[in-house]
């Protein structure tokens, strides 16, 4: 079975250590922090690597973040993803939370939907401290802020999502 001999890369596991918020760290260290990153099954199926070129720092996010992540996604190809949320809750105020997307869309090949769907839980054993979860198959379902609000839900009641009111 594929998910038994399939490994995470070292680069992975130091690029989700990345994407964490550390005390003490300078402005300019902060604006180095990952706010997004993609993943990819390597091309012998054997290890899941960081993709290439597919990963938004904090200071170059720009106004609308997540929009520039979904636009990462390539269209008919599987990915993993980690999107560290940033959030405004109606009674704690700002927060942030890593939710790990699992991104399979329509289009791809099923043997691909297949290989990610079989091998997800084996990345998401290795990415302490996600918040949420959350598996997409069309840009659609990512643009509609509202679902991953929901899946962050447990922060508190969001109530803006990367500063955009829900």
């Amino acid at each position: 079975m594929a998910g038994a001999a399939m490994t995470v890369s070292d680069e992975v596991i130091r690029a989700y250590e990345d994407m964490k918020v550390r005390e003490g760290a300078t402005p300019e260290e902060a604006q180095q922090r990952k706010k997004a990153v993609l993943f990819r099954v390597n091309k012998d199926n054997s290890q899941v690597i960081v993709d290439e070129g597919k990963v938004i720092l904090v200071g170059t996010a720009g106004d609308d973040p997540y929009q520039r992540f979904i636009d990462l996604l390539p269209d008919g190809e599987c990915r993993f993803a980690v999107y560290c949320a940033s959030v405004t809750t109606a009674d704690v105020g700002d927060k942030e939370g890593n939710v790990f997307i699992t991104w399979t869309p329509k289009n791809a090949p099923i043997k691909s939907q297949l290989l990610y769907s079989t091998i997800k839980h084996v990345v998401r054993r290795e990415l302490v401290e996600i918040k949420a979860e959350m598996e997409a198959t069309s840009r659609e379902e990512l643009e509609d802020r509202h679902k991953l609000a929901k899946k962050l839900e447990s922060l508190s009641t969001i109530i803006k999502l990367e500063g955009k009111n829900l």
